[in-house]
C-alpha cells in the first residue's frame, strides 16, 4: 500500500512539473536601459514576448503605452521578430522597443505591459526608474543657447548659437530649433569643434550657428532648443582595442539635451516703408546705348539690381511697380529674380534682387524717365537712407514704318468730281471682233466644264492582312479588356471571314466547328466573355499569353468547309 501511494505522489509531482513548465513556456518581459538618468537623457524600454511552448502564437494587441505619456515623450515602437528551431524545438521571440524622453525629474513606475495573443493575455512586471535634475553646467553633458543681440529691430537678422558640451563619441545628431515668431536659416560652414575645460575637466564642444530673423515686434520667447543623438559606448562584455571600436564592437544609447529659454525684445519699425540693413546699393544696366537716338516703338531694356547687406530672410518689397505706364511710354516687367548668399568669412547675409523692365516709347521727342528712390534703415547710424538713380532722358525719333491709322475724309471745301457722260459708237469691224471674243469665251467655258467633270474610277479594295507575329505584338501592347476584344474580332474578320461585330460566343462556336485542338482557346474565350460581364476576374497579361499559345495549336479540320453563321449586332456593354 505504501508503495502504491509513493508511486501516486511521484506521478503527481511529474504532472505538476510539466504543467509548470508549460505555464512558463510563454512569458512577457520588460526592462529599461538605464534605470537612473538625468532630465534630458533618453531611456530605452524593451518589451519581449518569449515563446518556448513549441506552438506558434498570433499577436492580437500590442503593448499599450498611453499611460507613459504623462511623464514621458514616447517614440516608437520598432518591432523585431526572431524564430529559432533546435532539435525540433521552436523558440519564438517578438520585441517592441520604445525610446522614452522624461518630461520632468522624479521617481516613476513603468506600469506592467500587457500583450494579447491567440494563447491568451500575458503581462510583465512593473519597473521603477529615477530621473534626476537636468545638467545645465559643470563637467556633465549639457546644451547652451545664445544670441548676438537680445533687442533687435523687426526684420534685423541676429545670430543664434548652440553649444553642445559632451564627453566621448556621439552620433546621429538632430537639432530641434524654436519656430514661433521667427525665421531660422542654416549658415554655410557654421559647425565648429573645439575643447573647453569645465570644472577642471576637458570637454568636447560642438558649436552650431544659425541666422535668426524676428518676424514680429514685441516680446518673443524662444522655446528651449533640443539636440537629439546617440552616445556611442564601448561594449562592456570584453575589452576591445581601438580597431575593434571602429569595426563596430560598440553600442549606443539615445540622448536628448535641452537649452534654456531665451527672450527677445524686438523693436518696432521707426519708418515706413521699413527695410533694415547694413548697406544697400541700387544699380542699373541698359542693353542698348541710350546716349544715341532710339526709334519710337523699339523696346529699351533696363535692368535694376538692388543689393542689400545684412538683411533678414523675409522677402524684400517687389520692384515690379517702381515704373508705371504713362502717355509717353509703356512698361512691361516680368517677375524679378532673387538670390541670397553669405560672405565667406563672417557669414553676413546678402540679398540681391534683379528686376528687368522693357520700356516701349510711344512717340518722338525727349523721353524723360523719372528718378528712382528706395528708402532703407541704416543699422549703423540708425537713420533712414535713400538709394537712388537720377532721372534719365532719351531722344526718341519717329518710326517711318509706323503708319498713322487716322484716315482723313474729304471736306466740304474740296471740289466735287464732275461726272461726264459720252455716247460710244462701234464700227462694223469692232462689232465682229466683239462677237468673236464672246464666242471664244463661251467655248473656253464649256471646255473647262468638261475637264472638271468627275471621272468614273474603279477602286480595288485590298484585303487587309494581319500576321500571327503582328497580332501577338499588338495583343501584348493592349492593356484594357475592350482593346483585347476588338483585336480578337479583327483577327476573326481577317482570318476567319467573320463579321466585324462578332460576339465572343459566335467566335467560340466557329472555332469549335472548324478547328481541331480548340478546347483551350474556347475556354479562354469563355473566360474573357465572363470577365466582360463582371462574372469573373482574370489577369489580362497572363490571359493574352495563354491565348497566343492556344491560337498557335489549333488546326483546320480536314474536308471541312468554312462554316460562317450569321450574327446580330454585338450587345456588349
Amino acid at each position: 500500500m505504501f508503495k502504491f501511494f509513493r508511486q501516486q505522489i511521484v506521478v503527481s509531482l511529474l504532472l505538476f512539473a510539466l504543467s509548470t513548465t508549460t505555464a512558463i513556456a510563454i512569458e512577457l518581459q520588460a526592462h529599461i536601459e538605464p534605470t537612473h538618468v538625468t532630465l534630458g537623457d533618453t531611456v530605452t524600454l524593451i518589451v519581449q514576448l518569449i515563446n518556448d511552448s513549441n506552438q506558434n502564437i498570433t499577436i492580437t494587441s500590442e503593448p499599450d503605452v498611453n499611460a507613459l505619456q504623462t511623464n514621458f515623450t514616447v517614440y516608437g515602437p520598432s518591432t523585431s521578430h526572431y524564430t529559432q528551431s533546435i532539435n525540433g524545438v521552436n523558440t519564438q521571440q517578438i520585441s517592441w522597443q520604445y525610446n522614452l524622453e522624461p518630461l520632468h525629474d522624479g521617481t516613476f513606475t513603468i506600469p506592467a505591459m500587457k500583450v494579447a495573443t491567440s494563447q491568451g493575455e500575458f503581462q510583465s512586471q512593473p519597473i521603477v526608474m529615477t530621473v534626476g535634475k537636468s545638467n545645465t553646467g559643470g563637467a556633465t553633458p549639457h546644451l547652451t543657447a545664445s544670441v548676438s543681440n537680445l533687442q533687435p529691430y523687426l526684420h534685423q537678422p541676429i545670430y543664434y548659437t548652440l553649444r553642445l558640451y559632451h564627453l566621448g563619441n556621439i552620433s546621429n545628431l538632430e537639432a530641434v530649433l524654436p519656430e514661433d515668431g521667427i525665421l531660422m536659416e542654416t549658415l554655410p560652414d557654421s559647425v565648429k569643434k573645439s575643447t573647453a575645460v569645465v570644472d577642471g575637466q576637458a570637454m568636447d564642444v560642438l558649436e552650431v550657428t544659425y541666422l535668426l530673423t524676428p518676424l514680429r515686434s514685441g516680446e518673443i520667447q524662444l522655446t528651449p532648443a533640443k539636440i537629439k543623438g546617440a552616445k556611442v559606448e564601448r561594449n562592456n562584455r570584453r575589452q576591445h582595442s581601438d580597431i575593434d571600436f571602429f569595426l563596430g564592437y560598440s553600442n549606443s544609447r539615445p540622448f536628448t539635451l535641452s537649452s534654456d529659454i531665451l527672450t527677445l525684445q524686438v523693436k518696432a519699425p521707426e519708418a515706413q516703408p521699413w527695410l533694415p540693413a547694413q548697406n544697400l546699393t541700387l544699380t542699373e544696366k541698359w542693353e542698348s546705348d541710350t546716349t544715341q537716338e532710339v526709334t519710337a516703338g523699339t523696346p529699351i531694356i533696363r535692368t535694376l539690381t538692388v543689393t542689400a547687406e545684412n538683411v533678414g530672410g523675409q522677402p524684400l518689397s517687389s520692384l515690379e511697380n517702381i515704373m508705371q505706364d504713362n502717355v509717353n511710354f509703356k512698361v512691361r516687367a516680368p517677375k524679378p529674380d532673387s538670390k541670397r548668399t553669405f560672405t565667406t568669412n563672417s557669414n553676413i547675409p546678402i540679398t540681391e534682387v534683379i528686376q528687368t523692365f522693357s520700356i516701349i516709347p510711344l512717340k518722338a521727342g525727349n523721353l524723360t524717365l523719372p528718378a528712382i528712390r528706395i528708402p532703407w534703415w541704416n543699422l549703423k547710424t540708425n537713420q533712414t537712407v535713400w538709394a537712388e538713380l537720377p532721372a534719365k532722358t532719351i531722344n526718341i525719333i519717329e518710326n517711318q514704318y509706323i503708319v498713322n491709322s487716322n484716315i482723313t475724309t474729304p471736306t466740304a471745301t474740296e471740289k466735287a468730281v464732275k461726272v461726264v457722260s459720252q455716247n460710244v459708237t462701234l464700227s462694223l469691224s469692232q462689232h465682229g471682233l466683239l462677237i468673236f471674243s464672246l464666242c471664244a469665251l463661251f467655248i473656253a467655258l464649256v471646255r473647262s466644264w468638261l475637264l472638271r467633270r468627275p471621272k468614273r474610277m474603279i477602286t480595288i479594295t485590298k484585303t487587309p492582312t494581319l500576321s500571327y507575329k503582328a497580332f501577338k505584338a499588338q495583343l501584348n501592347a493592349t492593356t484594357t479588356l475592350e482593346e483585347t476584344i476588338i483585336l480578337i474580332q479583327t483577327w476573326a474578320t481577317i482570318h476567319w471571314q467573320l463579321p466585324e461585330n462578332s460576339t465572343l460566343q459566335h467566335i467560340s462556336l466557329y472555332v469549335m466547328q472548324n478547328y481541331e485542338n480548340s478546347n483551350i482557346i474556347i475556354k479562354l474565350l469563355k473566360q474573357l466573355d465572363a470577365t466582360l460581364y463582371g462574372q469573373q476576374k482574370i489577369v489580362l497579361a497572363e490571359w493574352q499569353h495563354q491565348f497566343m499559345d492556344a491560337l498557335k495549336q489549333i488546326q483546320l479540320k480536314q474536308n471541312n468547309s468554312i462554316n460562317i453563321t450569321p450574327t446580330l449586332a454585338s450587345l456588349n456593354p
